[in-house]
């Protein structure tokens, strides 16, 4: 089993629990940088952000796991006034004949999450998808 050090323990918790038992084998996950000392964000609020990208990560790569080799990729980095989280995974792209797939009564509610704490914090986020994958990163103040 990998073992990943971040710079935060918290993170590093979520990170080996959610690959060791959320995350199908057949994906590639890659890891690069760390985090620098985070204080003027709570425990709780970081671990709401990571634990909910890293979650809709794996979720996303592993309906693509059938399909071909799906991948996550995740990068931690820090500057002198904002600290950055991304992550990048293999997506299914939507499908052009119109038909809609059942949703998930609670899809969305991560991203709801995510932002709730992002405004709390003066952070932000940006997202974007090319051909079969989607990148979300996250900026928020040291």
């Amino acid at each position: 089993e990998k073992i990943f050090y971040t710079g935060n323990e918290i993170i590093s918790a979520i990170l080996h629990y959610d690959l060791h038992y959320n995350c199908k084998p057949e994906v590639e996950v890659k890891i690069y940088g760390n985090l620098p000392e985070i204080v003027t964000v709570s425990a709780m609020d970081l671990c709401t952000i990571f634990s909910n990208l890293l979650s809709n990560a794996i979720t996303s790569a592993k309906q693509c796991a059938e399909i071909f080799k799906p991948q996550i990729t995740i990068w931690f980095s820090g500057g002198n006034t904002f600290f950055s989280i991304a992550t990048e995974n293999s997506i299914i792209p939507p499908q052009k004949d119109g038909l809609k797939k059942k949703r998930d009564r609670n899809h969305g509610y991560g991203l709801k999450k995510i932002n709730e704490v992002l405004e709390k914090y003066g952070g932000r986020c940006e997202r974007s998808i090319e051909q079969q994958s989607m990148t979300i990163k996250i900026y928020l103040p040291i």
